[in-house]
């Protein structure tokens, strides 16, 4: 399986911004919670059905975020959105400031998947991963198209250094 998770992401950035808002785990858990019962009316997420169920997702949500800032585990374009939005923060911040902006941080600063790019882009998740890898050529025709979903002019994409398996 591929590289989903957003490797710039900065641990020891995200706890500062949660220090600076004096918000504690458990404050983040709940409104992680908050903002999957949101999702909810709109379809994208199934609520909890009581409140066994609801407890159990704040408690798997609160180890969730402190394994982030651990560094044990890296957000996902969509969580790392979520996280950015409670603590009132652009994506950029919670990454290494020093590292390269690559396909997969233009990504993550619109809250996308890899699922999500690659549908918009009518290719395969697999298909993506690899032009976000490096492990594929970048066409000029997917180029465009990228530069318009990621929504930053086509010489502004990254060039993704072609990696042979090997």
């Amino acid at each position: 399986m591929g590289r989903h998770w957003i490797s710039s992401f900065s641990p020891e950035r995200l706890k500062q911004r949660r220090a600076a808002r004096s918000l504690t785990h458990e404050d983040m858990a709940r409104r992680l919670y908050e903002w999957e019962v949101a999702r909810t009316r709109d379809g994208s997420a199934r609520p909890a059905e009581d409140s066994t169920e609801a407890a159990r997702r704040l408690n798997t949500l609160r180890i969730q975020y402190g394994s982030y800032e651990r560094g044990a585990h890296q957000p996902r374009g969509p969580m790392l959105r979520d996280l950015a939005e409670i603590l009132g923060v652009d994506v950029l911040d919670l990454l290494d400031p020093d590292a390269p902006r690559d396909l997969a941080v233009l990504r993550a600063r619109l809250g996308m998947s890899q699922d999500d790019v690659a549908t918009l882009l009518g290719l395969s998740r697999a298909g993506y991963a690899h032009i976000e890898q490096g492990r594929a050529a970048l066409n000029d025709d997917i180029a465009r198209r990228l530069a318009a979903v990621l929504k930053v002019d086509v010489q502004d994409l990254p060039q993704p250094e072609l990696r042979l398996r090997g």
